[in-house]
């Protein structure tokens, strides 16, 4: 947890401004709530959409077994997306400085994780482009919030 104190003597003007900074950055749950719908987008639309390439690498391919269940039960359906239920089951916890994003579902963290009879795909991973996003989120706010704490 950061925390930063600092002690001013002087202007009472620019004392009253750097602690309204200090109040600003002391909440981040409207941040948090714009960072959650970012990924509500990440990961129930775009890794659905490239087949888990968007934030990570491309899901495994099917075994031909489910292949052809599939295509019995599920005709035109993509890998994870036989009912839609995962990919529709996210959910968000914010705090003024916590965010938990997690999928609902109890079998999510099997995709997640894979088996010794499936493999990995992972419904929640972090590269480059996830990792830029969230943090323009955060630049975007931070500027506001500054912004704001100094009018």
């Amino acid at each position: 947890m950061l925390k930063v104190h600092v002690n001013i003597r002087g202007d009472k003007e620019t004392i009253a401004r750097l602690n309204k900074v200090g109040d600003e950055l002391s909440d981040w749950s409207s941040t948090l709530t714009k960072v959650g719908d970012l990924l509500l987008r990440i990961y129930e639309v775009r890794q659905f959409q490239t087949i888990g390439a968007y934030a990570g690498s491309r899901w495994a391919p099917l075994k031909p077994s489910t292949v052809r269940s599939k295509a019995k039960h599920f005709r035109g359906k993509d890998i994870l997306q036989a009912t839609e239920t995962m990919q529709h089951a996210w959910d968000k916890m914010i705090t003024p400085r916590k965010i938990s994003f997690y999928n609902t579902t109890d079998y999510a963290h099997w995709h997640q994780t894979g088996t010794s009879r499936m493999a990995q795909r992972p419904l929640i991973d972090v590269n480059k482009r996830v990792k830029d996003d969230i943090i323009e989120v955060f630049k975007i706010d931070l500027t506001e919030k500054l912004t704001k704490a100094m009018k």
